[in-house]
């Protein structure tokens, strides 16, 4: 990686990318803050004590197989390997590095993001708050779970067990992810299909706007004839003429029993 977005590249010996742990294709990724001083040397997110001390608490959940992408925030290694205090210059290196974090992301179809720590959390632009309860992103598609960063854990800042019972869940997390997903599927379908019904409703409006025009029409025709036909029989009570004014009643009934049998197939 060649990137000189921001000047943290000048004080470290390369970017560190993302690499993937655990059996196969990954759909959990873990998020971290910064490279230290192993992963500027090894060019590997997460190999440090904080990286193995996650590794230990995977294994403990039983979960040290699970396929990870694991990646950070910042993709140099900061001074004192340590983000910087200041939030101005702290948001303009996650700035810089907000590319780098979502294409990691969309090589692989992640659907749980666990985030570690408050600077992965808000460079995602969520509040640190509701550690470990997951909350699913429709916009991104993605369950994300907040908890402690390991060296905070492992300094005895944060409980241990508290993130290894989380780290048990991840199975769960998955099967949410992928209900939560499989859900706004079937919204967005059930959406689509209301939209089109209610296109082919105005359409069948439309036709029938449509034929009741042109019925009234043939109506006003029809009724004329029928005075006319009236008028001659009352003249001449004559066959032809009654057979003229009772076919033209039922051409007029026959139209507005149409009319009512098309609409009923609207409704």
């Amino acid at each position: 990686m060649s990137c000189r977005a921001c000047d943290l590249r000048a004080g470290c010996r390369q970017p560190v990318p993302w690499r993937v742990a655990g059996m196969g294709i990954p759909r959990v990724a873990f998020g971290a803050e910064a490279p230290g001083e192993q992963e500027d040397l090894k060019v590997k997110p997460l190999v440090g004590r904080a990286g193995q001390y996650l590794d230990g608490m995977l294994e403990e959940a039983g979960q040290g197989d699970c396929a990870r992408l694991l990646f950070n925030a910042l993709c140099c290694r900061p001074q004192g390997n340590k983000p910087p205090k200041d939030q101005r210059l702290l948001n303009k290196y996650i700035q810089a590095c907000a590319n780098n974090r979502n294409d990691q992301l969309a090589l692989f179809d992640i659907e749980v993001v666990i985030l570690l720590g408050a600077t992965i959390t808000r460079a995602f632009g969520y509040g640190f708050e509701n550690l470990g309860e997951p909350f699913f992103d429709e916009q991104n598609q993605k369950l994300w779970v907040r908890t402690h960063h390991p060296s905070k854990v492992m300094r005895g800042f944060a409980p241990r067990e508290d993130v290894v019972q989380l780290l048990r869940r991840i199975p769960q997390f998955l099967f949410q992810a992928q209900a939560e997903r499989c859900f706004n599927g079937e919204q967005e379908y059930q959406a689509r299909r209301a939209r089109f019904l209610e296109d082919i409703r105005l359409e069948q409006v439309g036709v029938l706007l449509d034929w009741v025009s042109r019925r009234d029409k043939v109506l006003a025709i029809v009724d004329k004839a029928w005075k006319k036909a009236e008028t001659r029989y009352r003249g001449n009570k004559s066959v032809a003429n009654k057979c003229a004014i009772d076919g033209l009643h039922r051409m007029r009934a026959d139209l507005s029993d149409e009319g009512e049998e098309f609409w009923n197939g609207l409704v």
